[in-house]
């Protein structure tokens, strides 16, 4: 979210559409992108979701999709 605000690609919280994709069952997960161009961390990501309305139930959620990405690339690099 933090490098959506940054570059500009949206202008304030409402306007990203992080909200939208949840509630319309798409596989979401928030990384923080550069953490030393945007000056931000994952726990940040997550507060900046959880301050435009992303409940705890659906910041989970993101947390599981990450989780399971990773799992996959790594059993792809393994091969």
């Amino acid at each position: 979210p933090t490098s959506n605000l940054r570059t500009g690609a949206v202008s304030a919280g409402a306007e990203h559409p992080l909200r939208r994709m949840l509630a319309a069952g798409v596989a979401v997960s928030l990384s923080t992108d550069d953490p030393g161009l945007f000056a931000t961390t994952l726990l940040g990501e997550y507060r900046r979701a959880a301050s435009w309305g992303v409940t705890g139930r659906e910041l989970a959620s993101c947390a599981a999709v990450a989780r399971q990405a990773a799992a996959r690339t790594r059993s792809y690099s393994a091969r």
